[in-house]
């Protein structure tokens, strides 16, 4: 799966049409065009976190003939390099179009709710095979962040790939600087949303 990131105010440039290209020779799955910075048009509404069409609809008339405008510039410059696309929102068939997700990075609008939502369902369709998991043995995952928990010491927000995590398992992390840090679970904790964390009995807290 893949996101091309396109600034919507300067839109294609060289680096874009090479990693288009990249896309194209790899044979990618249906990717997904990532038009950010629509809160750099001038007088955007920002509605931060909400969805596209919601955000869009509090605009008024000359913002919203720019985001079209913008938008289309895109569909044109993807059309002549042999790409169909449209703006996610008015795609029927995902399989024969591109979809165009109009975003802003810095207030959130359109990533959450549309981005996302659009990326879940190619993955459905296009990696259903790969989208497997089991349950059963060992875990492995990709650690988010590093940071000091009042009463906890240290703690690693992480995403959990595959397989288990319990109390007391050993785990190897990598540390950076520090090389390869051994250690074992202390606790499994579940903060607000979707995410566990777990805190690892190391050095760095006693």
């Amino acid at each position: 799966m893949a996101i091309l990131v396109v600034d919507i105010n300067d839109g294609f440039q060289p680096q874009t049409k090479e990693a288009l290209q990249i896309l194209r020779n790899f044979k990618t799955p249906p990717f997904v065009i990532a038009a950010t910075k629509i809160d750099r048009i001038h007088g955007w509404r920002a509605q931060e976190n909400a969805p596209f069409l919601k955000t869009y609809a509090n605009q008024n008339e000359r913002v919203q003939g720019m985001i079209e405008t913008k938008t289309y510039e895109l569909v044109g410059e993807l059309s002549e390099m042999g790409f169909n696309c449209d703006r996610f929102d008015r795609i029927r068939d995902f399989a024969r179009n591109i979809a165009i997700v109009p975003i802003s990075g810095i207030t959130g609008e359109g990533l959450p709710p549309d981005l996302l939502m659009v990326m879940i369902g190619l993955a459905q369709r296009y990696l259903t095979e790969n989208l497997t998991l089991s349950t059963t043995g060992p875990g492995y995952g990709t650690v988010l962040e590093v940071k000091e928990e009042r009463g906890l010491g240290t703690t690693l927000d992480l995403i959990l790939i595959d397989g288990q995590l319990n109390v007391g398992d050993e785990i190897v992390v990598g540390g950076g600087e520090r090389g390869v840090i051994e250690t074992k679970v202390r606790s499994l904790l579940k903060p607000p949303g979707p995410c566990r964390r777990f805190s690892p009995k190391t050095g760095l807290n006693g």
